[in-house]
């Protein structure tokens, strides 16, 4: 038969090691969810820039097409100005001003047209930058925690443990004492 002192020794020591292995993998499983914290975010921030520069992108196209329809509306007015011009120096008109003037007034309206164009598009480049940011929030925000072990839970495990293999002990679970 076996020593009941040796026994209680033997199941303190399964219960310490027990103890300090599951110790150790809820660190392994906190430091493996750091990590996986860690490359997350690198994707999201990666995606937040991604969708910052096409938001540039897409902005200076729409700047780039709104420039391109003012500078025709420009040559326009400008032809249409030296019509006028040319019409009513022909025609003797000595009252050129007003010729040119009429015209440019035709053509102001759709010049505020431009600029309101314009501003829209800031505006919504404005928009899509707080939607990316939103979006890059909410995905760090879905992170989950890592739960890193405590060092006093492993000594109140051990000591506790120790406690109840004494108790067992003394109170003759293993045998005579």
């Amino acid at each position: 038969m076996c020593n009941p002192t040796a026994i209680a020794v033997t199941r303190f020591a399964f219960q310490v090691a027990s103890a300090k292995a599951e110790y150790d993998d809820q660190k392994r499983v906190a430091a493996l969810q750091r990590q996986r914290n860690e490359e997350a975010r690198k994707s999201y921030n990666k995606q937040y820039l991604a969708d910052l520069a096409e938001l540039d992108r897409k902005r200076q196209k729409e700047l780039r097409d709104v420039a391109i329809k003012k500078e025709a509306t420009e040559r326009d007015v400008i032809k249409d100005q030296a019509k006028g011009e040319l019409k009513a120096l022909e025609s003797g008109n000595a009252n050129v001003e007003a010729v040119l003037r009429d015209i440019g007034f035709d053509f102001k309206d759709e010049f505020n047209l431009f600029g309101g164009k314009i501003e829209d598009v800031n505006t919504q480049t404005l928009f899509g930058y707080d939607d990316a940011y939103n979006a890059m929030s909410a995905n760090y925000a879905k992170l989950p925690t890592p739960v890193v072990p405590s060092k006093l839970g492993l000594a109140l495990k051990i000591g506790g443990s120790a406690a109840g293999t004494y108790g067992d002990y003394k109170g003759g679970k293993y045998g005579e004492v």
